[in-house]
């Protein structure tokens, strides 16, 4: 492992917290994998969460701001995990290009 690959350990205390909350709350481990990819700027792509093996499973595709992509995701499972409802709309102009960058 490389001296300078981000890890789980190197989370703050308030987002060790957040996955103890999700593990706690859904029964499932929490497991997170970073890549050594920093952009320097955040975008909600940067990170996916799937549910596999038992096991909440975050992978952490940009690590420019690690707390909070990793934040951002538990948040939304938990959100799911306790049945908050959900917005979400189709957005579209009927212009692809336009599309693309509202997205």
């Amino acid at each position: 492992m490389s001296e300078n690959k981000f890890t789980t350990t190197m989370l703050n205390g308030q987002t060790q917290n957040l996955i103890q909350a999700v593990e706690a709350q859904t029964n499932h481990p929490v497991t997170i994998e970073f890549a050594d990819k920093k952009a320097g700027y955040l975008r909600h792509d940067q990170a996916q969460l799937v549910l596999r093996d038992g096991a909440v499973h975050v992978k952490v595709f940009d690590i420019t701001e690690p707390n909070y992509t990793v934040a951002h995701e538990l948040l939304h499972f938990l959100l799911v995990a306790r049945n908050v409802p959900q917005v979400a709309f189709n957005l579209t102009t009927g212009k692809q290009d336009l599309d693309l960058k509202l997205m």
